[in-house]
């Protein structure tokens, strides 16, 4: 039974829950003392050896009521996760808490404000999925390999002495220049086979594209801004990432695109929001669908990564890996409606 008392819920907007209770005074006092011992060996006062403190001393410092609100940060997160166990809230995320009342002797009343996690109506994601039918990609024909490779010709060009430009001829010398071919047919070979596979890919994405769009279009969902700012710190992190490759910073970016970070948040943040439905829809999907994966092919992956960034956390790029293996898997599964 959970030792918090009077426990009200309130449903808020943007999948929150407001909820008010008390802590008896007797459920404190065990933690008081944990909270008296933790104060006596952090005070210094002179005369007394660190750790050593009397209580009386403390309690001239600070008052009874300070070592009240020193308990309450001591109890409550215990007290917590009894409660929303308690009252079946599925509570995500650390609560915003705020004491409404705080007195020697009497039970302490507080009110905590945490996203839960939100009710999705999945409208008939099979049916929506059926009517995206898959659509070969146009052909690669010989015209687009020769306007690659005139691309390629351009990023070759030098000039002579005199400055006049020369431009390479597309041969097998010039071939050779590109990579490890050894003719002309060669290359175009693996031009065409490279651009049948960009193709290839491009209309599997824009179809998936289509069948995620069209399934949010019909989902009932109120996204917590728990999961919204999560997003946008990814988005914002992988910005940052990508700059620290090309030698710069999100500072200069910013400075070069004339905002701030605000800003820049402000102007990502319904990205942010649609990624995050996104998310959580399809979480939903596997979960209807029984959608699991092997053991192995998580840990396969998560060694892979960590070969590459060794000093990444182990737990944390297995919880990342498993939630990519599993988003394949459910769009594999939308894909083959």
């Amino acid at each position: 039974m959970a030792r918090i008392t009077n426990i009200s819920i309130k449903k808020l907007p943007a999948s929150e829950v407001e909820i008010k209770g008390e802590i008896p005074f007797g459920v404190l006092l065990p933690f008081r003392a944990k909270a008296m011992k933790e104060l006596q060996e952090k005070t210094e006062l002179p005369g007394f050896r660190k750790g050593h403190v009397p209580e009386h001393m403390i309690l001239e410092r600070i008052g009874e009521v300070g070592v009240l609100e020193e308990a309450v940060k001591h109890a409550f997160p215990e007290l917590y996760l009894e409660a929303v166990k308690e009252e079946s809230i599925e509570a995500v995320g650390r609560p915003t808490v705020t004491l409404t009342k705080l007195a020697p002797g009497n039970p302490v009343g507080f009110t905590a404000t945490t996203a839960v996690m939100p009710e999705i109506k999945l409208p008939d994601y099979k049916s929506i999925a059926k009517k995206h039918e898959k659509k070969e990609p146009d052909a690669v024909i010989d015209a687009d390999v020769e306007k690659l490779l005139v691309e390629f010709q351009g990023q070759l060009k030098s000039k002579d002495a005199e400055g006049k430009e020369i431009v390479p001829p597309i041969d097998d010398a010039f071939a050779m220049q590109l990579g490890n071919f050894k003719t002309l047919a060669e290359l175009k070979e693996t031009t065409k086979k490279g651009l049948t596979e960009r193709r290839a890919q491009e209309s599997k994405e824009k179809r998936r594209a289509a069948i995620t769009d069209a399934i949010l279009e019909k989902t009932r969902l109120e996204v917590p801004n728990l999961f919204i700012e999560s997003e946008l710190e990814k988005m914002i992190g992988q910005l940052r990432e990508d700059l620290k490759h090309l030698g710069s910073s999100l500072e200069d970016y910013l400075k070069n695109v004339k905002k701030t970070e605000e800003e820049m948040r402000k102007e990502w943040r319904s990205g942010a929001e649609k990624r995050a439905r996104l998310q959580l829809v399809l979480n939903k999907i596997a979960e209807e669908e029984k959608v699991e994966v092997p053991a192995e092919d998580i840990k396969r992956e998560a060694d892979h990564i960590l070969t590459q960034f060794k000093d990444a956390d182990r737990e944390r790029v297995t919880i990342y890996v498993e939630s990519v293996l599993r988003n394949e898997k459910t769009l594999q599964l939308l894909e083959d409606q």
